[in-house]
C-alpha cells in the first residue's frame, strides 16, 4: 500500500514561479491527454481497475474534466484545498480493488501502479516540449521532477516509489513501457470505440456532436498513436507512416505557436489561470 499522507510535505509543494505551476495547468497539454490515459491504463493494475470500476466508455469527457479539476486543486489550490483533494483522491482509490481477467488480484493504491499514473504526468510535460520543438533543458527537467515527486508525496507516494532523479526516471519509464505495460481491452477501446463514440458535452446538441466529433475523434486517435513510445507501438503492432509523422509534426508546431501567443487567462485551465492571477 502507499504511504500515509504527510501534511508536513505541504512545505515543499511547488508554488508560484515553479516549473509545476508553469507547465501542469497549460491548456495545450490536453493535446497529450489521451496519450497519458493510454499509458496509464496500459499498466495491468490500472487497466483492470478502470475496466471493472469505471464507466469511461460513456462518461469519458466528464471523467476527464473531473480529473483535470482534481489535478488543478492539488497543484494550484491553497495548502488546505490541496491536502483535502489529495485525501479525497486516496479515499476514492482505496475502494478500487478486485481480480482481473487473468485471475490476478489488484488494488488501485498498490504503489507501483499508483506511482506510474503520477509518473506519466511528468513524462507528458517532457514529451510535450519535445513534440512542440521546445524540449525542456536538463536543468528544467530536474527541477520539475523534484517538484513533482513532492506532489507525489502529498498524494501518498513514498520517496522510494519513483526514481530519485530525472535522469534515472527515463530508465524507469522505458523499462516499464517495455516490460510491464500490456495491451488490454481498455487500451483498445481508447484507441478506437471509446474515443470515437464519446458522448456530447452537455451544452452541445447531440445532432451537432454527431456531425463534428467523428473526424475530430479520428484525429485524436491518430495524434495519440503518433506520440506513443515506439516500444509500446510495437506491442500494439502499429507502424507509423511518414505521412503520419509529418501530420503530427504540423499539428504540434501549430499547437506550440498558439500556446505561446495566448494570454495566461486562455493559456491555462480555469483554476490554474485564476491561481496565477491571484499570485501576481
Amino acid at each position: 500500500m502507499t504511504a500515509p499522507l504527510d501534511p508536513s510535505i505541504l512545505n515543499r509543494i511547488p508554488g508560484p514561479g515553479s516549473m509545476t505551476w508553469e507547465n501542469m495547468g497549460r491548456l495545450a497539454m490536453l493535446s497529450l491527454g489521451a496519450r497519458a490515459l493510454v499509458l496509464q491504463t496500459a499498466h495491468p493494475i490500472v487497466g483492470a481497475g478502470v475496466q471493472e470500476h469505471s464507466d469511461f466508455r460513456t462518461d469519458l469527457l466528464p471523467r476527464l474534466a473531473r480529473t483535470l479539476t482534481s489535478m488543478q486543486r492539488i497543484v494550484y489550490g491553497t495548502p488546505t484545498e490541496a491536502l483535502a483533494e489529495a485525501r479525497r483522491v486516496r479515499t476514492l482509490h482505496h475502494t478500487i480493488r478486485g481480480t482481473d481477467r487473468h485471475g490476478r488480484r489488484y488494488h488501485a493504491l498498490e504503489p507501483e501502479a499508483y506511482a506510474w499514473v503520477h509518473a506519466t504526468l511528468f513524462e507528458s510535460v517532457v514529451t510535450f516540449g519535445h513534440v512542440c520543438g521546445a524540449p525542456l533543458t536538463a536543468d528544467a527537467q530536474a527541477r520539475l521532477y523534484t517538484e513533482w515527486r513532492a506532489v507525489g508525496r502529498m498524494l501518498g507516494l513514498s520517496e522510494y516509489d519513483l526514481p530519485p532523479t530525472a535522469e534515472s526516471f527515463r530508465t524507469y519509464f522505458d523499462n516499464t513501457v517495455a516490460n510491464r505495460l500490456e495491451v488490454n481491452p481498455v487500451v483498445r477501446d481508447l484507441l478506437g470505440p471509446a474515443l470515437l463514440n464519446v458522448s456530447p458535452p452537455a451544452p452541445i446538441p447531440a445532432a451537432l456532436w454527431k456531425a463534428i466529433w467523428p473526424p475530430l475523434g479520428r484525429r485524436a486517435v491518430q495524434l495519440t498513436i503518433s506520440t506513443l513510445p515506439p516500444a509500446y507501438l510495437q506491442r500494439l503492432s502499429i507502424s507509423l507512416t511518414d505521412r503520419d509523422k509529418r501530420s503530427s509534426r504540423r499539428f504540434f508546431a501549430c499547437t506550440a505557436v498558439v500556446d505561446r501567443l495566448l494570454p495566461d487567462r486562455y493559456r491555462y485551465l480555469p483554476l490554474a489561470a485564476a491561481a496565477r492571477r491571484g499570485a501576481r
